[in-house]
C-alpha cells in the first residue's frame, strides 16, 4: 500500500491497512487485460464469438451471485437418475447393515452387466468430482 500523497513515511516503517484487502476496489487486473488480448487475438485469427460467462463446463453447472461463484452437479445427477429410470422413486435408507461383506457367490450373475458397470462408473466419477454428493460410508 502506498501512503496518501504528502505523507512521508519514516525509513523502516510501514502503513497499517485498517480494512481487509479483499473487497477493495481495484482497477482491472493484469489477468483481465491478458484475457482481453487473447480473445482479440483469437477473434482476429479464427473469428470467435464471446458468449459471456460460462454456465456449464464439462457437465459442471457454474452459478454466479453477489456472494461468489458456485459449481454444482445438479444436472449431472438429474440426468443420471433419468437414465436409470429412477425419477419416480422415493428415497429410502439403505437396508444393508454396516460392515456387510458381499461376495459374487451370494447373488446371481446379471445377463447384461453393461448398464450396471456404466452406472458404477458414473457414480465413481460423481464421487471424484463432488465427494459430498455421495453419502457412502467407508468400511
Amino acid at each position: 500500500m502506498d501512503p496518501p500523497a504528502g505523507y512521508e513515511v519514516p525509513l523502516g516503517k510501514v502503513c497499517k491497512l485498517k480494512r481487509s484487502l479483499y473487497g477493495l476496489k481495484q482497477p482491472s487486473r493484469p489477468s483481465e487485460v491478458l484475457i482481453a488480448e487473447v480473445k482479440n487475438f483469437l477473434d482476429a485469427t479464427f473469428s470467435i464469438k464471446d458468449l459471456g460467462y460460462a454456465k456449464y463446463f464439462l457437465g459442471l453447472e457454474i452459478a454466479r451471485s453477489t456472494v461468489g461463484t458456485s459449481v454444482t452437479q445438479h444436472k449431472y445427477i438429474h440426468d443420471l437418475i433419468i437414465d436409470t429410470g429412477l425419477e419416480h422413486c422415493k428415497p429410502v435408507s439403505t437396508p444393508l447393515p454396516l460392515g456387510l461383506k458381499l461376495s459374487s457367490h451370494s447373488s446371481p450373475r446379471l445377463a447384461d452387466s453393461e448398464p450396471y458397470c456404466r452406472l458404477v462408473d458414473r457414480l465413481l466419477y460423481l464421487g471424484f468430482i463432488a465427494p459430498t454428493s455421495l453419502m457412502v460410508p467407508n468400511s
